[in-house]
């Protein structure tokens, strides 16, 4: 575990507010989102800085949070060079006092968090539990679960006493299926859908809605890098790679979409439940709105 008191650093990239860009790019599709303050983990590359985009562009204050300085940085700065207003802070969501202080340093920049998006996530190890690293196993777990939850737990103190706040938690389906070389990953994704549930009941008579959201196989460097593994290839062919080159993925704009729609309100009927980004989720919260439940 890295618990550095010093892990906290400061990436912060600001844009202009008075340059026309912030009344010409940012076009909401949910004016519920415009002012929000939000908070997305691993939001460096991939889905994670596809979330913050798509959040700044939807007019919220976004922080996002990553382990690399540098690639954060760029993150940050690609999205407020498109108008969005964003900040980066580097840090280790597994460290408690780390993720006290990265929620500290949003509030003092934009105020107490409304929208908390779960992200920051790990793969591997990749392998039969007999042959891979013990510790590499239990880190999956500490970053995909433990950060979750200590994220969400520096910001529900707050959200409670305002009764308002989202939390997305981003899952897989590989919550519920058997892949026999990557348990960890599974293990944890179950777990935190579990734990999304459990909080869900728990934060609901407060007005704070709870969602594991599962984004699908989402063309990113961290699926490139899975469909390539040799462990995946050795074990379970190259279906994931045929899957990636196919175009047999899911868009990106897809999971923002989902999240955007979850982030903004409209489907808090659906709190609780493991949300699949390729549902039709306005049905579903119209469902759900008229006493129908989820699986």
């Amino acid at each position: 575990m890295l618990h550095h008191r010093n892990s906290l650093r400061d990436c912060s990239v600001r844009p202009t507010l008075g340059r026309d860009t912030m009344s010409t790019s940012i076009s909401p599709r949910y004016p519920e989102l415009v002012g929000r303050v939000a908070l997305v983990t691993g939001a460096s590359r991939g889905l994670g800085q596809g979330f913050a985009r798509g959040l700044a562009m939807s007019g919220s204050r976004v922080a996002m949070v990553a382990r690399s300085e540098r690639a954060l940085a760029r993150a940050v700065d690609e999205v407020t060079g498109q108008g969005g207003q964003a900040i980066g802070i580097a840090g280790d969501v597994t460290n408690h006092e780390a993720v006290g202080a990265i929620v500290a340093r949003v509030r003092a920049e934009f105020g107490p968090v409304d929208i908390l998006v779960n992200n920051a996530g790990v793969m591997a190890p990749i392998g039969h539990d007999w042959d891979v690293d013990p510790d590499a196993w239990w880190r999956t777990m500490e970053v995909n679960v433990r950060g979750a939850f200590l994220c969400a737990r520096a910001v529900l103190s707050e959200m409670i006493s305002r009764k308002q706040g989202r939390i997305i938690n981003i899952t897989s389906s590989a919550a519920n299926k058997r892949y026999p070389v990557y348990s960890a990953y599974g293990a944890s994704k179950a777990a935190l859908t579990h734990v999304t549930g459990s909080l869900a009941e728990a934060a609901r008579e407060y007005g704070i809605a709870v969602f594991a959201l599962s984004p699908g196989f989402v063309r990113t460097d961290m699926t490139e890098a899975l469909a390539d593994a040799a462990g995946i290839r050795q074990y379970l062919g190259d279906g994931f790679r045929r899957a990636l080159d196919e175009g047999r993925h899911t868009p990106l704009e897809i999971a923002v979409e989902a999240l955007l729609f979850l982030a903004s309100g409209a489907g808090d009927s659906l709190s609780g439940g493991q949300i699949d980004a390729r549902d039709d989720l306005a049905q579903l919260a119209r469902l759900t709105n008229q006493g129908a439940k989820l699986d």
